[in-house]
């Protein structure tokens, strides 16, 4: 916090050396005085003597010396210089590949293959358009046009020279083609009775979509 504080006002990088070199001293003064009496201690208790003047005098150094490298070394000011270790730290250097990476999002991931969306530029995804639709005219046969053969043929494609479908075979011929859009067409013939055997309603079963029914004469 105190480098932090003197680096937001702005100091020169000379300010920070100055700053740096009275720390160290005040360190090497602080441990020549607390090696003194901390060597006392320790000589009294280890030879039951008063300690030499040249072990006081050489302590007292080697405290002044630890503890004023400790304070160069440890003790950065400022943005840069000093210190221990070898520059920077782990991802201080680019990415490898293009882009910012960082992220896996914006990748290509095989979970998103197959997936129903794009990505914009801004990375937001947005739904594909839909295939168009072909659309297909169904009548529902009744009347005197209806052949009951026994396989309950109501529906009609109309613009095909072929024969009317059961449901099944209806719904076997739309699979065979394109994404269909059913239009229902009725006339005064078409066979409607209010069950679910009624051909209109069955064929909106197939879950196609499906516009109408609409009537025609």
């Amino acid at each position: 916090m105190f480098a932090q504080s003197y680096f937001d006002f702005g100091l020169s990088e000379g300010i920070f050396f100055f700053v740096r070199v009275i720390a160290t001293v005040g360190g090497a003064i602080v441990g020549w005085f607390a090696a003194d009496p901390l060597t006392r201690v320790a000589y009294r208790l280890s030879f039951k003597g008063a300690t030499p003047t040249a072990v006081l005098l050489c302590s007292k150094l080697t405290g002044a010396a630890t503890l004023a490298l400790l304070i160069w070394f440890l003790i950065t000011l400022g943005g840069g210089g000093g210190g221990l270790g070898w520059g920077q730290g782990l991802g201080g250097g680019p990415g490898k590949g293009p882009g910012p990476g960082g992220s896996k999002g914006a990748g290509t991931d095989s979970n998103t293959k197959g997936n129903n969306a794009t990505n914009d530029s801004n990375g937001a995804k947005t739904p594909k358009a839909e295939p168009q639709r072909e659309r297909v005219k169904i009548e529902i046969l009744g009347g005197p046009r209806f052949k009951n053969d026994g396989h309950e043929r109501y529906y009609l494609v109309l613009g095909k020279n072929e024969p009317a479908r059961s449901l099944k075979e209806l719904d076997e011929y739309l699979k065979k083609r394109p994404p269909s859009l059913i239009e229902i067409i009725h006339t005064e013939d078409t066979f409607v009775v209010n069950t679910d055997e009624d051909p209109t309603r069955r064929l909106q079963s197939l879950r196609i979509p499906i516009i109408g029914p609409k009537t025609e004469p």
